[in-house]
């Protein structure tokens, strides 16, 4: 079924169970550090909070942008962001509003039916993307007039006839449609242009290598259409570099009206997206399409904001100096309460590292971090087994997600991985730890390639960097976590190895002494018996026909001393045909039905076996108290002997045809 399709069935179904609640809204958005995506999430979560509306907001926030400027471009994992939202179908939403453009900037493919088809069949609004959905609408810019005012502007106005473009990614709608604006218009004016007179760079501030590239091809333009702002920050910097102002060697317009774009040097001449009528839209459209009513896309007009950067000259109206002050009090004020923060949110994690022994131990010191960090609520969900995620896949066959940490106010609850309750898409626990009404930002718990979960805390907008710098070094406390996990359980079979025999799994000597000794210890004053034994002719057995069936006598001799003994009493192979036991007894006529025991255990298997040979079992034991287990020489030699006179009394041989 395409996606934002509903059979009628199913829709009545979903209209009945909100009835009595509030419908949940979930908020895509990516490339978060830029200035879009976070306007668009705090109009949007204004708009949800004044209207009571809970609601996830799904966090991408890329990192490879910035490691090309530091030479780390190796380090490329953004693409497991696509995961984050996939995992949004455990949260029981009712609609979804979707910044596209963002969400797939850097992800292995764009391609949004592929992309929707996989989110869970319900309504959706697209901000920024005009694909078709038959059950949502979509809410866009007029990016083609945008771009095309912007060379017009430059050809006719400041006589421009070379002009260059830096474009966003092609398979991005928007930069797709701004880049076929930009060619119609040259084409109108029969300017020059060939593919070279274009840079391709990724809608961030980090594109500088490509702008030098153009600037080294086309040294003498006169005009740079940039396809958004963003890019614009790293088109100033190439421009110092090589002595190029602009608005007087050069002119430059941009797109989006960003924050900054009017206190950059000089003013930067751009084209403005109404962010504000975008997102009131975008948040009215939803709610009327969860209260039945049909809705439709809209195009919003984008005004040319003309300012220095293309040669013009610029004058703004100045607020009052009492708000500027007031404001960069705020300001100060703001960044100081948020380097606090992320200074004791650094030397909180540095405890979790600490804390990599025990699951419920370390999601309990998340806990009690968040709660001495004030937060009002907050949750991490884990998928059941950590997952690696390719370039281009998002991860889609998971069924459920285990929740490890619940955390409201001053106090929090941890899981391990069994014990924590099950999130499914058919039940939300978080409803009933009463979680469910408020407005979440989710971020992807994760190490490179590797996804553990979902960190999801409610916060205000403002307070979304530091919380994501914590959801990262959460995710590599997690890795830790998982190794020294891993760790204890490759030491532990280490240690099983060491003390257990390769044949027959039952301990070693040194096992079953280590064994022999703490079991004793659990009985104060009880009665016991040692139990030493050797299977009858063993070296018979292999001389005659091979040491593989003297290997499976030994095996079948373990099998019924085990059982005879039973699974939670010590017991050992010596080495060889050797074997001693350890076990409570009631009173020391127990011992003679143990003997016994074994005896007939051998009868029933030689009966049945159809092996040429019999497995017999030679028994001594002796009785003593748990006290008096520190005089265990004695004891040994007293089962020893006792051994020793039950040999006597073994078969000549254990070859069927001889006897």
């Amino acid at each position: 079924m395409p996606f934002g399709c509903m059979t009628e069935d199913k829709q009545k179904m979903n209209e009945s169970q909100m009835e009595g609640k509030k419908p949940r809204i979930g908020l895509m958005v990516g490339n978060y550090h830029t200035d879009l995506p976070t306007r668009v999430v705090a109009l949007l979560y204004q708009h949800m909070k004044e209207a009571g509306v809970p609601g996830q907001i799904y966090l991408g926030t890329e990192s490879s942008s910035f490691m090309m400027e530091y030479q780390m471009e190796e380090n490329r994992f953004d693409y497991t962001y696509s995961s984050l939202y996939g995992l949004c179908k455990f949260d029981q939403l009712d609609a979804m509003i979707i910044s596209m453009g963002t969400v797939t900037l850097y992800q292995s493919t764009t391609d949004e039916g592929a992309f929707l088809s996989l989110l869970p069949d319900i309504p959706v609004i697209l901000v920024g993307n005009d694909y078709p959905v038959r059950r949502g609408a979509s809410i866009i810019s007029d990016n083609y007039n945008g771009i095309s005012q912007c060379v017009r502007h430059l050809y006719e106005v400041h006589n421009c006839r070379k002009i260059c473009y830096v474009s966003g990614r092609y398979e991005i709608r928007e930069a797709y449609i701004r880049l076929q604006a930009f060619k119609d218009a040259l084409r109108r004016y029969n300017m020059d242009l060939t593919d070279d007179m274009i840079a391709w760079g990724d809608f961030s501030e980090h594109v500088d290598n490509a702008v030098r590239g153009l600037l080294e091809r086309y040294p003498d333009m006169d005009g740079l259409v940039c396809a958004n702002d963003e890019m614009l920050i790293s088109v100033y910097r190439v421009l110092r570099e090589k002595g190029i102002v602009p608005g007087r060697d050069i002119c430059v317009t941009g797109f989006d009206d960003m924050k900054m774009a009017r206190h950059m040097v000089p003013p930067l001449t751009t084209v403005a997206q109404d962010y504000t009528t975008m997102c009131s839209k975008a948040f009215q459209k939803t709610m009327d399409i969860l209260e039945g009513r049909r809705v439709t896309s809209e195009v919003i007009p984008t005004p040319f904001v003309c300012r220095g950067s293309c040669g013009c000259s610029y004058q703004e109206e100045q607020k009052s100096q009492d708000d500027s002050r007031g404001n960069l009090v705020q300001d100060v004020l703001l960044r100081r309460q948020n380097q606090r923060r992320s200074w004791i949110s650094a030397l909180l994690v540095r405890e979790l590292l600490l804390e990599t022994v025990h699951i419920k131990t370390f999601f309990e010191k998340i806990g009690d971090n968040f709660a001495k960090l004030k937060v009002k609520s907050s949750y991490i969900c884990l998928l059941p087994e950590p997952a690696v995620i390719q370039p281009g896949e998002i991860l889609t066959d998971v069924d459920h997600m285990v929740l490890t940490m619940v955390q409201k106010g001053g106090s929090y609850n941890a899981y391990d991985m069994e014990t924590g309750p099950r999130i499914t898409q058919e039940e939300n626990y978080l409803e009933t730890v009463g979680l469910a009404d408020g407005i979440y930002v989710t971020f992807l718990l994760f190490y490179e390639q590797t996804l553990y979960g979902t960190l999801s805390v409610e916060i205000e907008p403002r307070e979304i960097d530091l919380y994501y710098a914590f959801s990262l070094e959460i995710g590599t406390s997690i890795r830790y976590l998982f190794l020294s996990l891993d760790q204890q359980r490759y030491r532990a079979e280490l240690q099983a190895i060491a003390r257990h025999d390769d044949l027959t799994g039952l301990y070693n000597r040194s096992g079953f002494d280590s064994a022999a000794a703490g079991y004793v210890s659990l009985y104060e004053s009880e009665r016991m018996v040692l139990l030493m034994a050797d299977m009858d002719h063993l070296k018979e057995i292999n001389d005659r026909f091979g040491h593989l069936e003297g290997d499976n006598a030994i095996i079948e001799t373990s099998r019924i001393l085990r059982e005879a003994l039973g699974k939670n009493n010590p017991l050992g192979r010596q080495g060889g045909d050797e074997f001693v036991g350890i076990m409570t007894i009631q009173d020391d006529s127990d011992i003679e039905m143990l003997i016994e025991l074994i005896r007939r255990k051998c009868d029933e298997y030689n009966l049945h076996s159809n092996k040429p040979y019999l497995v017999e079992i030679s028994v001594g034991c002796t009785a003593f108290d748990s006290n008096e287990f520190g005089r265990f020489e004695t004891i040994w030699r007293k089962a020893d002997l006792s051994l020793y006179k039950a040999k006597e009394k073994r078969r000549p041989t254990s070859i069927k045809e001889k006897l």
